[in-house]
């Protein structure tokens, strides 16, 4: 009698187990699948989009930086021809 139940409750648990797995593929309509290509690229203009973000933000980020070293007067210094202090000194 044991043997009847166990097989009882396995072979329910694999039936179950099909359901599920047929429900993730097709979802909740049983005769036609689910539209993945729209998701797909959904999801990969979603992550590209967050990908530029944190981009555009590092970038900014740095820009400013560098800004913020500089001075804000807006023009860098161009290397000059003198050579630097350090090695003026040198024997």
């Amino acid at each position: 009698m044991a043997r009847d139940t166990d097989a009882a409750v396995l072979d329910s648990a694999r039936v179950r187990h099909r359901r599920l797995a047929s429900a993730l593929e097709r979802g909740s309509a049983p005769g036609r699948p689910r539209p993945v290509l729209p998701r797909l690229i959904a999801s990969l203009i979603v992550a590209a989009l967050a990908c530029a973000g944190c981009v555009g933000y590092s970038f900014i980020t740095t820009h400013l930086d560098s800004l913020a070293t500089t001075g804000t007067t807006g023009t860098t210094s161009a290397p000059s021809d003198s050579p630097a202090p350090e090695l003026e000194r040198l024997p």
